[in-house]
């Protein structure tokens, strides 16, 4: 599964702009995004997430294995990290042949994500 993040282009030109001292503050924005990301990956597994297409939340043990790693610069790019770490989170997230998907991190990643470009801008000023 492939998601890019609107406005990765102005992080670009950004950096050009602002130097060397721009990296410290995009890692930053980046560890802050896919912080958001998690939050957004455990909400909302109560005992109705069934009825809102969340899976529900029975043991806890998915939900506290979701956790974000901190930025890694590659090359040009600085790469954010959120993740599920149990052996069983990707059928949870995109179903089997015998149960229906019930997407936690996809939903997260496509509402937290895009807030990239705000929490650049706040830690670019």
């Amino acid at each position: 599964m492939q998601s890019n993040v609107v406005g990765h282009e102005a992080v670009g030109a950004n950096m050009r702009k602002y130097g060397r001292d721009a990296l410290p503050k995009v890692i930053k924005a980046v560890e802050v995004t896919t912080a958001q990301i998690v939050k957004a990956a455990q909400a909302n597994h109560g005992s109705n997430a069934h009825a809102q297409t969340r899976y529900e939340n029975r043991t806890t043990l998915l939900t506290n294995s979701m956790k974000s790693d901190p930025a890694k610069v590659v090359g040009a790019r600085v790469i954010g990290k959120a993740s599920a770490n149990k052996e069983y989170a990707s059928d949870v997230e995109l179903g089997t042949s015998t149960s229906r998907a019930y997407p936690f991190m996809f939903p997260a990643l496509q509402t937290e994500g895009s807030k990239l470009a705000k929490n650049l801008k706040i830690t670019m000023s």
